[in-house]
């Protein structure tokens, strides 16, 4: 194949590669090393031991990078990078076992779609294996269409940063994660470390662009490396922030999703890796992608449904305990109220009755006296009247008038 827009395309080789099956059977064992370590990132995160935090970078950061390194030897990063993806696979039939997270039929078909996404990115990217010098790697690196992708990446990473400070708990776990698989899909530089690595080999000088060895020439090489090292530290340090928040089901998902569609773009856009394609094949490796994305879309829109439900599921909670406690609050209040109402009643009552007991006899004594006083003076003016009318009651005399 023939980069036309190069002054160097005369130097370019590339050929059918028939082995790149086994560029994409190493990035499997690769795959797995990375979701056990990064289980262990989560499962050290919920247990509160961090002595699984360095079990999880050993597997990370050392085996992880073995199997994935020379994976890249095989197969053009076009293919390599969605094909990390395949650790989606190894994390939906994982985590329920060994992390007992609850596998939800969102997360599960978001799952298969990005699996599917995958898989087809695999079969429609490019198969060819390109032989690139120092002096092509950096034109490639900076082309214009490169610098727009650096550019479109960065104003992508400040609108996430935007979204992370007035998201919510979950919002920015699905950020960090989302931000560090994209960090983890820009894998040019580690493309190009890798193939300018071959140089420091044993007969090294059969191999294109070693003559003269780059390490030796130009400290291009080494920046390469510093960026690749830069970027995976950084990727899996998001992650495993991420992982502090939220299931492995969701975050990794979100991480390696992430990680294939920005590996399956830059591997085009920047390594150039579109050049030679059908248009058939162009149109099914985007729809391979967009399909990726898809399925980013619904485990995030169903996670989100989740997070809203358990908010308002805590704040039905929350007022529900609030309620009790201020009728606990009230109730008490009642009580104390009516102890105190009750207490002032009875010494009001017993008062009252002393009271009575006091006076009330003392005026039914008096009223008894009264009344016995005024009785005799009443008998005995009757008495007295009797006897007048007694003594001058005659025939033909009247009574005389009472005084």
């Amino acid at each position: 194949m023939v980069i036309a827009e190069y002054d160097i395309a005369s130097t370019l080789t590339s050929h059918a590669n028939p082995v790149w099956a086994v560029g994409v059977l190493l990035e499997a064992f690769a795959t797995l090393a990375a979701c056990i370590g990064k289980q262990f990132f989560r499962y050290a995160a919920t247990s509160n031991n961090n002595n699984f935090y360095f079990v999880g970078i050993f597997l990370v950061s050392i085996i992880d990078p073995i199997f994935d390194l020379s994976a890249y030897t095989f197969a053009a990063q076009s293919i390599i990078a969605p094909c990390a993806g395949m650790i989606i696979v190894w994390n939906v039939m994982l985590a329920p076992i060994v992390l007992k997270e609850r596998l939800t039929r969102t997360r599960l078909v978001a799952a298969a779609i990005v699996t599917l996404g995958t898989v087809c990115t695999g079969m429609f990217g490019n198969h060819d294996e390109f032989e690139y010098r120092l002096e092509d790697y950096i034109e490639l690196f900076t082309r214009p269409a490169a610098c727009s992708f650096y550019f479109c990446f960065l104003v992508c990473c400040g609108l996430a940063a935007s979204k992370y400070v007035h998201g919510d708990r979950t919002q920015r776990a699905t950020i960090m994660a989302g931000l560090g698989g994209a960090l983890a899909g820009n894998t040019y530089p580690t493309k190009a470390a890798v193939e300018l690595f071959m140089c420091l080999l044993p007969r090294h000088e059969a191999v294109v662009g070693c003559t003269p060895n780059p390490f030796l020439s130009s400290v291009a090489p080494y920046y390469f490396v510093l960026l690749a090292v830069v970027l995976a530290c950084t990727a899996i340090g998001l992650l495993a922030l991420s992982l502090r928040e939220n299931d492995a089901l969701f975050m990794i998902t979100v991480y390696e999703g992430c990680m294939v569609a920005t590996g399956a773009i830059s591997g085009n856009v920047v390594l150039d890796e579109w050049q030679g394609q059908t248009s058939t094949q162009l149109v099914m490796y985007t729809m391979s992608i967009l399909l990726v994305l898809a399925g980013l879309t619904l485990l995030i829109h169903g996670e989100n449904a989740v997070a809203m439900i358990g908010t308002e599921q805590q704040r039905l909670m929350l007022t529900v305990g609030a309620g009790a406690a201020k009728a606990k609050e009230w109730g008490g209040r009642a009580r104390e109220w009516g102890g105190v109402a009750c207490s002032d009643g009875a010494r009001v009552t017993r008062r009252a009755w002393e009271h009575l007991s006091t006076h009330g006899v003392s005026a039914f004594s008096q009223g008894v006296d009264v009344l016995w006083i005024q009785g005799v003076a009443a008998y005995e003016r009757a008495v007295e009247l009797w006897v007048h009318f007694r003594q001058y009651e005659a025939p033909g005399k009247s009574a005389p008038e009472s005084a």
